[in-house]
């Protein structure tokens, strides 16, 4: 068939949270390290913008017409042709070649030397860490920009450009980790553009041959794309702001043995420093990069998590289950030892309140997958939350206590970063509208906000309490 019309795009995407579109590969110090171009730098390979787009489209014949495919033995060839989305530089432009390292600015090398690396723990079905488990990502700054461009074959009355557009009209999803905060995107619509052209008119043909392979350069008569209409999470998500401000305590949420800077002059080593991250800020006179302290959204799922198995655990009364009497009396008849037909009966309790709990658990926060079986996608999104504001941070020293003699060991001091602050802030959680057990993640939010469980690290000595404040 042939095709007449021909939409083009090009599309400038923010990451509106940091970024993972992992490249397969990993490093001596990191699990996985996101996907670079040819000059090392971030980049969102095409596929992967493909693969969300055919996500999109229920329909199995139009999404076999539009991105190709096999059908009854017919060959459909893709109607779609997507590039790579480069990284924009400060002065908005794309490198689509290599070039050398020596002429990069500062701002791109900052993508090649310092993307963040997170520390993750992998949970288990209780929503406690697992031993041996720790793992580590490398991030795009939150902030980043990328452009592409994408090209649509149609014919007059093609509904799927609309279809296109209304994909773009809203937040978009990248990459891993986007059930965690990560991964969200958004058409930035003054710098992007697309146009309609008609290859049945000689006047459309020689505008299309005109278009420069060049995304630095304009499209001739090209319009400016649609804005966004809202987000996508609004439409498919309960939206959940847990506003909240340290109870009198200090709080961390840490990142391991690591350097802050105290004094002016002075630089400290320190064993537990508090997670802080770089962040790119698009200003009038150009994209700043400053560092902010980060309550990640994975530490706050995993404390939820927690929560919700405990809630569940009580509300049921799976621990201290009653043995019922016709069922003790069945199993007493077989075997003679009273005690063991009680254990027995109260671990078969045990077992089937660990499933039913465990399919809770998975229901809601999903399940990472393994040899034997698959993984499962979670319905709740917490977002990264970056403390604005001014940040004060204290460095405590202590002593390793004996476990056994209940003193001090010798030369076994420690120090850590902690940190307080005056200032409010808001942590965003989406729900799957008419998700199951929402009444159990909804009791867990309120006991973050009354202070009765803890966010961070070292909640046992008093740090991570929160009260809630009033909507931001």
């Amino acid at each position: 068939m042939t095709y007449n019309i021909r939409y083009i795009a090009r599309i400038t995407l923010q990451a509106e949270t940091p970024l993972i579109i992992g490249s397969g590969k990993n490093h001596t110090l990191n699990d996985t390290i996101v996907a670079k171009d040819f000059n090392m730098l971030p980049y969102i390979p095409a596929s992967a913008i493909a693969g969300f787009l055919q996500r999109k489209f229920e329909n199995k014949k139009d999404k076999q017409e539009i991105f190709g495919g096999l059908n009854e033995n017919k060959n459909f060839g893709s109607r779609l042709i997507l590039s790579d989305a480069y990284l924009l530089s400060e002065n908005k432009t794309v490198l689509q070649q290599k070039v050398p390292k020596s002429t990069l600015s500062k701002f791109l090398l900052k993508y090649i030397n310092h993307l963040p690396v997170r520390n993750h723990v992998a949970i288990n079905d209780k929503g406690s860490a697992k031993d041996q488990n720790l793992f580590n990502s490398e991030l795009v700054f939150k902030g980043s920009r990328f452009k592409l461009e994408l090209e649509f074959m149609a014919n007059n009355g093609d509904k799927n450009w609309e279809k296109f557009l209304e994909i773009f009209s809203h937040d978009i999803y990248l990459g891993s980790g986007t059930t965690n905060g990560s991964g969200k995107l958004s058409v930035i619509h003054e710098l992007s553009e697309c146009i309609k052209l008609d290859l049945s008119k000689s006047k459309d043909i020689a505008a299309y041959s005109e278009i420069d392979v060049d995304l630095n350069k304009k499209i001739s008569c090209a319009e400016n794309f649609p804005k966004q209409t809202g987000s996508e999470t609004k439409n498919l998500y309960e939206a959940i702001s847990l506003n909240l401000k340290p109870d009198n305590s200090f709080f961390i949420f840490g990142a391991g043995h690591g350097y802050s800077e105290f004094d002016k002059d002075t630089v400290t080593n320190i064993d537990e420093i508090s997670y802080k991250e770089f962040v790119v800020e698009w200003k009038e006179n150009g994209p700043e990069i400053s560092e902010y302290y980060v309550i990640p959204g994975t530490s706050v799922k995993g404390t939820l998590a927690h929560r919700v198995l405990y809630l569940w655990n009580k509300k049921n009364n799976s621990i201290s289950a009653k043995i019922d009497n016709d069922d003790y009396k069945k199993r007493h008849n077989k075997e003679n030892n009273n005690n063991n037909v009680k254990e027995a009966i109260m671990k078969e309790r045990y077992e089937e309140a660990k499933k039913k709990s465990c399919d809770v658990i998975e229901n809601l926060f999903g399940k990472a997958k393994d040899d034997s079986t698959p993984g499962k996608t979670g319905k709740i999104i917490v977002e990264d939350t970056y403390l604005a504001g001014e940040i004060d941070k204290q460095l405590f020293t202590h002593n390793t206590i004996d476990r056994f003699t209940s003193g001090t060991i010798d030369s076994a001091l420690f120090n850590e970063e902690v940190l307080s602050t005056s200032s409010a802030f808001s942590i965003k959680i989406f729900i799957e509208k008419d998700v199951n057990d929402k009444d159990l993640l909804l009791e867990a939010v309120k006991d973050i906000e009354t202070g009765i469980v803890q966010l961070g690290g070292k909640t046992t000595k008093g740090y991570g309490k929160f009260k809630k404040t009033k909507n931001q």
